[in-house]
């Protein structure tokens, strides 16, 4: 029902010629070398700024409790769950990823690591709720601008790329939708939700 809708709102994407995006990993390491700053700290502002946004628009959601004892062991490794649910009316529900991210300014590009990616198709698959990335640039905290993009229309319409990290994918900023602090949630499925 609301993957029909999710597939209606994107139009198909230009042609990438961006085949040598090396990707920063954040995985490989926990705190940004240019600034000095503990990327988890970074996530839990994102979040913050997620969940204010969220009160202030009216959205019915709430936080999913990532500690490990509340996972099923036979998920570990091979799913990854999301930040948040959000109760759309007449929709359902939709799973929010909330990401605060480089803005690789060359290719205007944020990358995403191709094995959480992976994961979290495993988490959209066993729960049925389509996952969708909030994306916020990390020099850009401060304009509370959000870049949705759903995780349908990254597996369906961008080709991953490969670098010394191994495999991600470039989401160019033509790829989301932008919402801002005073868009709705009803920006991202063309309807309106009040």
């Amino acid at each position: 029902m609301i993957r029909n809708k999710l597939s209606d709102y994107h139009s198909k994407p230009e042609s990438r010629s961006q085949e040598n995006i090396m990707a920063e990993s954040s995985s490989i390491d926990r705190t940004d070398q240019t600034s000095g700053v503990n990327i988890e700290e970074i996530g839990r502002r994102g979040e913050h700024i997620f969940q204010e946004w969220g009160n202030y628009q009216r959205i019915d959601f709430h936080k999913n409790d990532q500690s490990l004892e509340t996972f099923a062991v036979s998920f570990r490794n091979t799913t990854k769950r999301t930040d948040y649910e959000i109760s759309l009316p007449d929709l359902g529900k939709i799973a929010v990823d909330v990401k605060v991210l480089k803005l690789h300014t060359t290719y205007g590009d944020f990358i995403l690591d191709a094995e959480e990616i992976h994961k979290q198709k495993s988490f959209q698959r066993k729960f049925q709720v389509p996952v969708w990335f909030a994306i916020i640039p990390r020099n850009g905290l401060q304009y509370r601008t959000f870049y949705w993009v759903s995780l349908n229309y990254i597996l369906d319409q961008i080709q991953p790329k490969h670098s010394q990290y191994g495999p991600f994918y470039p989401i160019s900023r033509k790829d989301c939708i932008t919402v801002g602090w005073d868009d709705g949630i009803e920006k991202l499925f063309k309807i309106s939700i009040k």
